[in-house]
């Protein structure tokens, strides 16, 4: 495995996973995953389906426990981890489950401040600011009071990345967030992250199928299948090795916007 990462100098480790080992029943699914991320990365979290991506989130989220390993959040015990509101999380498909949902986009948004609650209760006043704020990050200001259901897939997704960012967290997390969403929305989707990045400094692990794309958009790359094949700067990557990664060959398409 190479190691390495292209944001240069290194801030505090945010993620810290160490010998991760995790096996539904009889059949392992993670052995022995080891990677840091740090402060102000953009990480992408490669690999096929049933390479252990989405179980490795369920750990880094608390949902579920390693069987061999640590893991650290902001320097603490993912077990003993209670600071939920730096952690921000955008699940996969969130739209699709949105299409007969009866709550405007404001409401949504402000659901994402529960986590919030348990540190201090905000006032009506400060829970409508902040769902304000949020949306204006993602350019959804002007439809806070719509349905959920009755914007577009791009719209829907904005407003759940807004959900995600209205707690103020310091790391975010994004399962496959642009799963069926069209290409001039996914572009659209990468420069508003990296704007969030740039200017709110908020540490990104994005994982995706899509090894083309992300390539070009993270400042480091996670393969995984199982076991970490790679974790360093995209440039470094060895299209030669995604084969590797995904135990069969795979065509390398890089979208450049």
């Amino acid at each position: 495995m190479e190691n390495g990462n292209a944001a240069g100098e290194r801030g505090e480790p945010v993620i810290e996973v160490e010998g991760v080992s995790f096996s539904y029943g009889e059949e392992p699914v993670l052995e022995d995953v080891s990677l840091v991320v740090h402060r102000g990365e953009f990480v992408g979290l490669v690999g096929p389906n049933g390479s252990g991506k989405s179980t490795l989130l369920r750990i880094l989220l608390g949902l579920q426990t390693p069987q061999a390993g640590t893991v650290r959040l902001f320097g603490q015990d993912a077990r003993r981890f209670r600071q939920w509101w730096r952690v921000g999380y955008v699940p996969q498909r969130p739209a699709a489950a949105a299409a007969g949902f009866p709550a405007t986009a404001a409401e949504v948004v402000r659901a994402g401040l529960l986590a919030r609650a348990s540190v201090r209760r905000l006032s009506p006043r400060e829970e409508r600011e902040r769902v304000e704020r949020a949306l204006a990050l993602v350019g959804m200001e002007d439809h806070a009071g719509r349905p959920i259901g009755r914007l577009s897939g791009g719209q829907q997704q904005r407003v759940f990345l807004a959900r995600a960012l209205v707690g103020e967290p310091d790391l975010l997390i994004l399962d496959e967030p642009l799963e069926g969403v069209d290409a001039p929305t996914q572009e659209r989707f990468y420069v508003l992250l990296q704007r969030l990045r740039r200017e709110a400094g908020l540490t990104i692990l994005l994982v995706s199928h899509d090894v083309g794309v992300i390539t070009a958009e993270v400042t480091t790359l996670v393969c995984l299948n199982r076991r970490l094949f790679f974790h360093g700067p995209p440039e470094r990557f060895d299209p030669g090795r995604v084969a590797e990664t995904y135990g069969f060959p795979v065509s390398m398409i890089t979208h450049r916007h």
